[in-house]
């Protein structure tokens, strides 16, 4: 019946091991962004799963990147779905076609994306310049 469904659905079902959860939980996958100019006080972080997920599932996370310039090519993000999340002052050039794209609470940021297959959705940002061509675009304040 219904209750023996829900019960074997419930005991068969895993977290994806490539999802967000599993991303963010494993610190070998988090590359930390530090400036390399002489006084440069530029940090931020990098977390993905390029190196263990197949190609359909790769997921890229830019966080808290601050006073800095990043650069990523075809061969870290290429198909990558890709979050910008709190990022300020810095230029993010994303040089690849990737699957997705968030874009969440920046304040004063360039960011360079390369084609976007899906959807890119813009949210809370400030003072931010965006230049992407996508299929679809999601904004909101």
């Amino acid at each position: 019946s219904l209750l023996k469904l829900s019960n074997w659905i419930q005991s068969h079902l895993r977290p994806n091991p490539y999802g967000l959860a599993a991303t963010t939980a494993n610190p070998r996958l988090t590359e930390r962004l530090v400036s390399q100019t002489e006084g440069g006080s530029g940090k931020g972080r990098l977390t993905s799963n390029r190196s263990q997920a197949p190609e359909k599932f790769r997921v890229a996370f830019f966080t808290a990147v601050s006073r800095l310039t990043v650069v990523q090519g075809e061969e870290a993000l290429c198909g990558a779905t890709v979050n910008v999340c709190r990022c300020r002052n810095s230029y993010l050039y994303l040089l690849a076609p990737l699957k997705h794209g968030w874009i969440d609470k920046c304040r004063q940021v360039i960011i360079l994306l390369g084609a976007v297959e899906g959807v890119l959705c813009v949210s809370k940002c400030v003072q931010c310049t965006i230049i992407a061509v996508c299929g679809v675009t999601a904004v909101s304040a």
